[in-house]
Order: structure tokens, then C-alpha cells, then sequence
């Protein structure tokens, strides 16, 4: 088995994981984004470590998610593999985020990195779908018929 020359597509999904997972990470870092009823409350502030590793362990799993659905050459139509990862993608984006108030602002951030990849996901399977009906629109118009063989 070869492995197969990295495409811009792969470098992008690639920098943009890096980016969202490192702007999280940073933000993490500021006592200032998180939520203190009381300001003494800030001065005991300890940096919640697992929490930030288990918020951007699940931004690489979705990142992972609608890479296999952008990059895997199977099933062969783009529309259908990112359907397949917009229907794992979307209830897990629909239950994790009405639960924003006092949340760290980190997790806020993986909030937008989660529907940004859904909006994506969305924006690539519209678009496999228009291709292929112009395809069979413009296949169909050379051939005089839009239906298969009389």
C-alpha cells in the first residue's frame, strides 16, 4: 500500500485543526475568560489541564470525522460521505452546545470550530450534489434523452 501525495485540500483541513486547537489552547491560558461569581475567586484560579486536553482531543476527533469524509475514496460520491459525517457531526453539535453559560471561553471556541466544520461539511455535499446534476444535465443534453435507454 502507497500513501498518497498530501492535496491542498489535506494541508488546509490540516492548518485550520492546528489554528482552532491552538487558538483554544491559548485562550485557555487567561484567567480573564473564565466565569467568577465573586473577583477573589479569580486569585484561587488553577488551569484545569484535563479539561482543556479533553476539549481539544474532541476537536481532533471531529476534525478526523469530516476529514474521512473529505479525503476517503469511499463511498465514491463526496455528497454521500459528508451526509454520512454530517449525521454523526450534527446531533453531537446539537447536544453539546445549548450549554454555553459560564462556560471558559475555550470551549466557546470549540463550539464554532465544531458548526464551522459542519458548515463546511454542508457547503461541500451542496456542492457534489450541483456537480453531479450538471453533469447529468449536461450528459443527458448531448444525448438527446434524460431518461436511460427505451
Amino acid at each position: 500500500m502507497s500513501l498518497r501525495q498530501p492535496t491542498i485540500l489535506d494541508l488546509t483541513l490540516l492548518a485550520a485543526t492546528v489554528v482552532a486547537i491552538a487558538c483554544a489552547i491559548y485562550v485557555s491560558l487567561d484567567p480573564k475568560n473564565y466565569y467568577f461569581s465573586l473577583g477573589e475567586d479569580r486569585t484561587t484560579w488553577v488551569y484545569n489541564l484535563r479539561h482543556v486536553l479533553l476539549i481539544t482531543g474532541l476537536m481532533l476527533l471531529e476534525a478526523a470525522c469530516a476529514a474521512i469524509a473529505l479525503l476517503s475514496p469511499r463511498p465514491r460520491r463526496l455528497w454521500l460521505r459528508c451526509l454520512l459525517s454530517l449525521l454523526v457531526l450534527v446531533p453531537w453539535a446539537l447536544t453539546i452546545t445549548p450549554f454555553v453559560i459560564h462556560m471558559p471561553l475555550y470551549v466557546l471556541v470549540h463550539h464554532m470550530w465544531l458548526w464551522l466544520l459542519v458548515l463546511a461539511l454542508v457547503v461541500v455535499a451542496l456542492g457534489s450534489v450541483v456537480h453531479r446534476l450538471i453533469l447529468y444535465l449536461r450528459q443527458s443534453r448531448l444525448t438527446g434523452r434524460l431518461s436511460g435507454p427505451a
